[in-house]
């Protein structure tokens, strides 16, 4: 339902780093966001139907082949479809971006200049139809800003952490309430989130979550725990008239911060279709894989590709300087050809000056690949390079880097050197 404006907000945020979606809703057949523009964009003739920008405040020139229009607060511009049009604005310009789902824009959403726009969107009912009472337990580096999305989205968020001084200290920095216990914040709500650290805390937390929760809500794990647990869930919650989805998610600390997570996701079609809208605005790709406990399976095929990938870049920079070479001058060759891979784009410079305080941790990779290799074990796949990785991680702890990131394998070969 969601893909064509999934789309075009991929397609924004390759074009220019200053697109910033606020809103994503359905209205009456319509998809509405509201977004920040500043600078130049150029759309191709996209297939999609007619588009009408609403100018929200400030200015916003549309040029096309032939001819530009300036558009200033309160107007209204309908882009035809099929037809490449650059959107320029010299300053900070928002805009109201209304596309239709199945049929073409007939004028009648927030056509009205002469209402402010807290009473067009009342209007419109976009609060009604998207905003959501959601809860969200655990507030780690991760599910803090990812809970901070959730608020700034426009959603009613209530937030839990074990350290209740956490759940405080994220409500001063964002529109939502902080809970004393889990039962007090999943009540009510529409759609919870988990981000927690392994199978214990999950179940720990389920297990208040679900009894608190009102039938016909989803619950929705964000943690990477194991297939089996999400398996169990999901029978529990179904039980209870509750949705369950397991949605362990990659892209980091950064990519929390930056809402450009990858979730992978295991559960019903229907869960996962309600809880899609709402994981888009700390997403950047969401692929529903399967039944409960493929989400965490897919999760397991990533853990165990970076582990290789990042012990094969430290093994080759470590061989760089052995040899003599400068390593900006062999990554600029061989990040151009079949060895590049994000951690050789965005991790080799950190390796080489040895500093490791760049994302997930050693611990937490140790924890995750124990789980795929447990998970091995029992459906009999072999995973030596990733058992081997495993080990070489545990060397790295005892060298007192667990709270290291993952790129810190190189330390180990450069301590080798060193003893």
């Amino acid at each position: 339902m969601f893909a064509d404006v999934k789309r075009l907000e991929a397609e924004f945020a390759q074009i220019h780093e200053h697109w910033s979606p606020r809103v994503i809703a359905r209205v009456n057949d319509q998809y509405v966001k509201l977004a920040k523009l500043k600078g130049e964009f150029v759309w191709h003739d996209h297939a999609h139907e007619d588009e009408l920008f609403f100018i929200v405040k400030g200015r916003l020139e549309m040029q096309y082949e032939d001819r530009s229009v300036a558009l200033s607060e309160g107007d209204m511009h309908v882009v035809p479809k099929g037809v490449q049009h650059n959107p320029v604005a010299q300053e900070e310009c928002w805009v109201m971006l209304v596309e239709p789902v199945e049929t073409k824009h007939t004028g009648d959403v927030m056509a009205d200049r002469t209402r402010s726009l807290d009473e067009q969107l009342a209007g419109s009912g976009l609060k009604e139809h998207k905003m959501a009472v959601v809860a969200f337990l655990g507030l780690g580096v991760m599910g803090f800003p990812m809970a901070g999305h959730l608020s700034k989205a426009g959603h009613e968020v209530r937030v839990w952490n074990r350290t209740a001084k956490k759940a405080r200290d994220w409500a001063t920095r964002y529109d939502g309430a902080a809970c004393d216990s889990v039962e007090a914040a999943v009540d009510g709500a529409d759609c919870v989130f988990m981000c927690l650290g392994d199978d214990p805390d999950v179940r720990v937390v389920a297990d208040l979550a679900l009894p608190a929760m009102k039938s016909g809500a989803a619950l929705v794990d964000h943690t990477t725990a194991s297939a089996e647990l999400a398996r169990q869930l999901a029978e529990t919650a179904k039980a209870m008239g509750i949705g369950f989805l397991d949605a362990p998610v990659s892209g980091g600390q950064a990519g929390a911060e930056n809402g450009q997570l990858s979730i992978m996701c295991g559960g019903e079609p229907e869960v996962f279709a309600k809880a899609e809208a709402i994981m888009s605005c700390y997403a950047k790709a969401m692929v529903h894989a399967g039944p409960a406990g493929a989400g965490q399976l897919t999760k397991m095929v990533n853990q165990i590709c970076i582990a290789g990938v990042v012990q094969g870049l430290a093994e080759g920079l470590h061989f760089a300087k052995r040899a003599g070479l400068d390593p900006e001058t062999v990554i600029s060759a061989v990040s151009k050809g079949a060895a590049q891979s994000w951690q050789m784009e965005n991790r080799w410079q950190t390796m080489v000056n040895g500093e490791f305080n760049f994302g997930f941790a050693v611990n937490w990779m140790r924890k995750d690949l124990r789980i795929a290799l447990e998970e091995a074990r029992s459906n009999g796949a072999r995973l030596p390079a990733a058992a081997l990785v495993d080990q070489f991680y545990a060397e790295i702890e005892a060298m007192g880097g667990d709270r290291w990131d993952t790129s810190s394998l190189i330390a180990r070969l450069e301590n080798a050197d060193r003893t």
